[in-house]
């Protein structure tokens, strides 16, 4: 067999590995971070909540000023949504949604 053929072989064998591994992995995505604030929680919980407030302090609001949002849902705690589209590639389009709150 000549080596064209051995690295065309193994050429298929690899585009055949990532197709079977990627058809194996999860459609969807969870993240979930926690962070202790040295204040108490009665300062921090209403801008956490409310999506609405988020500007004032989350960094892609600096990133991408002109950043599309929707808000779904009650304007705080479980069941508030923030949706967001961007044509600037570090922000993206995406949505979060509030499903527990612990606030102690």
């Amino acid at each position: 067999m000549s080596v064209l053929k051995k690295f065309a072989s193994a050429v298929i064998i690899i585009v055949i590995l990532f197709v079977v591994i990627g058809l194996l992995l999860p459609s969807k995505a969870h993240v979930e971070r926690v962070i202790e604030i040295a204040a108490p929680a009665e300062q921090i919980v209403p801008h956490v909540l409310d999506f609405r407030k988020w500007n004032a302090w989350s960094p892609w609001a600096e990133h991408d000023p002109n950043m599309q949002l929707t808000f779904e849902g009650p304007q705080t705690g479980v069941g508030a949504k923030m949706i967001w589209s961007s044509e600037y590639k570090h922000v993206g389009s995406g949505s979060q949604e509030t499903t527990d709150v612990n606030a102690g």
